[in-house]
């Protein structure tokens, strides 16, 4: 959001379907914004859209055409969803906890993901996941 310096900052917003119309599409949103917390500065909007009745996570729609990971990164993908830590991964895979730590940053980047749980999320939504 642009505030009155005409600065970008970063806000929380979240809105909530009061009332929809005879077609089932939404007519009145009721929302509430506020200025975040967390104010470093990022290359791409962040987002997270959960379904607050289901608890679901929503992945907004993309291509994969240019999101393809290579088979390492699947792996490290896989060993997260697992629930290894990246000192366990490294060892695992024999590599070091930095080229792990790289993989990673590559894989959010690859998938426009803000954390592994969403990265997780658009892989198995993708297919990608074993």
């Amino acid at each position: 959001m642009l505030n009155t310096k005409q600065q970008y900052v970063n806000t929380i917003s979240r809105q909530q379907i009061i009332e929809k119309d005879r077609n089932g599409k939404t007519w009145i949103i009721m929302g509430i914004m506020d200025i975040s917390p967390d104010q470093a500065l990022a290359e791409k909007v962040k987002r997270v859209i959960v379904n607050r009745k289901t608890k679901e996570i929503i992945v907004p729609a993309f291509t994969a055409t240019d999101r393809q990971l290579t088979n390492r990164e699947k792996e490290i993908l896989t060993l997260i969803y697992q629930g290894f830590l990246n000192k366990e991964i490294a060892y695992k895979l024999a590599i070091s906890t930095h080229t792990v730590n790289n993989h990673r940053k590559n894989i959010l980047a690859k998938l426009g993901a803000n954390s592994p749980i969403e990265a997780i999320t658009f892989a198995q939504r993708l297919g990608l996941l074993s």
